[in-house]
């Protein structure tokens, strides 16, 4: 009787503990986990939690470890669920491919291990879709003359499947819209490059992600910095083989593209990214700060609203005063830098006003000009000194020339008296001749 009575103490201990364990930690396996209302799997440690899509509420895992959706359950440790191409899929010969749910899953020949799929491909060559066959047109044929309205994609299909099994058609990504074209592009040029999807293989909800924050952190998907898009895949890198190594982000924190954005307004449409004001460089982060600690609090900016404008700034004093901005005396404008110039590298050193001194740079007082002093010109070696010009003496005044003295004439025997009278009218011209 006594042991009776212990047996079912025990028992009754082990109710009540059973019934002290919170319902989720019952569960051990992923598929009871996921379907009891307020779990989630834990997939990095295997283990249930409460929680919600966010994550669990003990915060144990994040992102792609944490599993909500017991459809997921089934792909853990699963490879073939990361192909997504037929192809790609039924080279693994452990895989086939389901063309009417366009997944690859585990399977032989017979159909898939689990679950069922009424289009089942095991063999590469199987791949390529049946012809469909084109009906004979029963109407009345239009006369040549008449032009045909021309086939609009756009209006034809509004998902991304249908749209691609039209060879006159495929599929804008980033406009999430079906568009007239080719292999090479849009006929109307709507989208380009990653964004234009042409087949059918295509069409995997990775490709719809077009910011590496939202790509990693579906655990389907994984974000390729090389060419900038989202891809299928797991921690290894993408299911393609395309993308791996530093390349690969496959968990949001991981995400580098960031770096590509040089401007707050930019950066922060990104929702994976924020801007440092006081760097000016882009970071992967969440609201609160960036994931590598490059900057926080007022520094960092998660919004539009919350990017600074140091153009709003119309003087030097006003755009100083703000931590985040100088002023280019150049252009007389205020931009966002450091103490050495300017974030965007076009203004710096002396141009440059990061304090108040700066704003009023001094005018240097000009230096008298003095009239320079001639350097003598070099004398060429052939050419001879020039002799100096005499100076002209002073001309000798000329004399006045004597009056001509009157020739005496000769006298004999003395002045007699007509000598006398010669004399006396010499000077009137008068000459006479007086014989003795």
């Amino acid at each position: 009787m006594r042991k009776l009575l212990v047996l079912m103490l025990v028992l009754a201990m082990a109710a009540v503990s059973f019934a002290l364990i919170e319902p989720c930690e019952a569960h051990s396996d992923c598929e009871s986990c996921t379907e009891a209302e307020g779990c989630g799997w834990c997939n990095n440690d295997g283990s249930c939690h409460e929680g919600g899509e966010a994550g669990p509420h003990d915060s144990a895992c994040s992102g792609k470890d944490w599993i909500t959706d017991s459809s997921y359950c089934g792909m853990i440790g699963n490879a073939c669920y990361y192909y997504t191409s037929c192809e790609s899929c039924t080279d693994d010969s452990g895989c086939g491919w389901c063309r009417s749910s366009s997944t690859c899953m585990i399977g032989g020949v017979a159909g898939p291990s689990t679950g069922s799929c009424d289009d089942w491909v095991k063999a590469y060559e199987h791949c390529a879709a049946p012809p469909t066959p084109t009906p004979v047109p029963t109407a009345t044929p239009v006369p040549t003359n008449t032009p045909q309205p021309a086939f609009n994609c756009w209006q034809q299909y509004s998902t991304c499947g249908p749209c691609t099994r039209d060879s006159r058609c495929g599929w804008c990504q980033n406009t999430q819209s079906c568009h007239n074209g080719a292999y090479y592009g849009p006929d109307d040029g709507a989208c380009s490059g990653n964004y234009w999807i042409f087949n059918e293989a295509g069409c995997d909800s990775c490709r719809s992600y077009l910011h590496c924050g939202a790509c990693a952190n579906d655990p389907k998907c994984g974000w390729c910095s090389n060419d900038h898009s989202c891809h299928a895949g797991g921690d290894y890198g993408a299911a393609d083989g395309t993308c791996s190594g530093t390349d690969w982000s496959y968990h949001p924190a991981q995400c580098t593209d960031c770096n590509y954005y040089t401007s707050c307004q930019a950066c922060v449409s990104d929702p994976s990214c924020g801007w440092c004001e006081n760097t000016g460089t882009c970071h992967s982060g969440t609201t609160y700060s960036p994931y590598d600690g490059a900057c926080s609090g007022e520094n960092w900016a998660w919004t539009q609203t919350s990017c600074y404008t140091c153009n709003r700034y119309t003087t030097c004093e006003q755009c100083i005063n703000d931590q985040n901005c100088g002023w280019c005396l150049n252009t007389k404008s205020c931009l966002g830098g450091g103490p050495n110039g300017s974030h965007d590298g076009y203004c710096g050193g002396t141009a440059w006003a990061w304090t108040v001194p700066q704003c009023y740079p001094a005018t240097p007082t000009p230096v008298p000009t003095s009239t320079p002093v001639s350097t003598a010109t070099p004398v060429p070696t052939n050419t001879p000194e020039p002799t100096a010009t005499p100076v002209p003496t002073n001309t000798p005044v000329p004399t006045a020339t004597p009056a001509p003295t009157p020739t005496p004439v000769p006298q004999q025997g003395g002045l007699c008296g007509s000598g006398l009278i010669l004399l006396l009218l010499a000077p009137l011209g008068l000459v006479a001749v007086v014989k003795h």
